[in-house]
């Protein structure tokens, strides 16, 4: 087998060195019950001890609305959603945790995967989301996840959906089946384009509904667990939503307005994880 080079920097991969790292830098971010597994997903990954070492990994002293990696002073909230909650009048607002943030490093990785279709990325970019699941929602169960559907015109563009490609291998370590709840209604203007937040959520308005087929009952052979029918309880559905990146919150939010607005299964509950934040 040959040498493997770092997807990040294109250099040779190392393991002694890139293994010193990981066991200094890791206790930072994880408990001890999450530190060996997340260990060997950080392993696993084709990086470099120098990339690793770049990763703008959320620190533990996030907002605990949106995940961001800050916090105004003296609260548990980010300046983000101390201002969305002034500005923007509404009863619910998704809770979503993010692994890295928006900085340079995650920027190319996520352009180099979403808008030059570099493949080899795809197992990265679902082993970190996989290591952000393991640190922040470990401990909760979902019956579902779900993600932020395109529009069908910039889909064809594209070729794929990033934000699905995602949700599928999440689906697939967990055991959690991963559905298409949602359908995008109108194709809006890219979010880094608009100017101001509540531009932003005014732009996504009607952007999405629930999909026909979201509310037929699956019937499935067992040990299918991929195609099994949605768990109904008296609490309703618990659903995990998934996208890359989290801007200023519109998309995410718009999508779980769509979910909980809807009957279908009761008195549900919807979380978001994203790549970024």
């Amino acid at each position: 087998m040959g040498y493997q080079t770092c997807l990040g920097c294109r250099k040779w991969l190392r393991s002694g060195r890139k293994t010193e790292l990981l066991v200094d830098r890791l206790p930072t971010y994880f408990t001890s019950d999450q530190y060996p597994v997340c260990y060997q997903l950080f392993q696993s990954m084709e990086l470099c001890e120098t990339c690793i070492d770049k990763l703008p990994i959320i620190s533990l002293f996030s907002c605990v609305q949106c995940g961001r990696d800050e916090r105004v002073g003296g609260t548990s909230h980010c300046r983000d959603c101390v201002k969305r909650e002034q500005q923007v009048e509404r009863t619910t607002t998704i809770h979503n945790r993010s692994v890295l943030r928006y900085e340079e490093w995650t920027k190319e990785l996520i352009s180099q995967w979403k808008y030059r279709g570099d493949e080899r990325l795809t197992k990265l970019c679902s082993t970190l989301l996989q290591i952000g699941f393991i640190r922040y929602y470990s401990n909760e169960r979902f019956d579902c996840i779900s993600y932020v559907p395109m529009h069908a015109g910039r889909l064809q563009e594209r070729g794929f959906n990033q934000a699905e490609v995602l949700a599928q291998a999440l689906s697939i370590k967990l055991k959690v089946p991963c559905r298409p709840l949602l359908e995008r209604t109108k194709e809006t203007t890219k979010q880094s384009k608009q100017k101001g937040r509540t531009n932003r959520f005014f732009s996504m308005q009607d952007a999405f509904q629930l999909r026909v087929e979201a509310s037929q009952d699956f019937s499935v052979p067992r040990n299918t667990w991929w195609m099994r029918p949605f768990t109904k309880t008296r609490r309703g559905m618990r659903i995990l939503l998934i996208d890359d990146i989290y801007t200023t919150g519109a998309t995410l939010q718009a999508c779980a307005d769509v979910l909980l607005s809807s009957e279908l299964w009761g008195d549900h509950e919807v979380r978001s994880m994203t790549l970024a934040r």
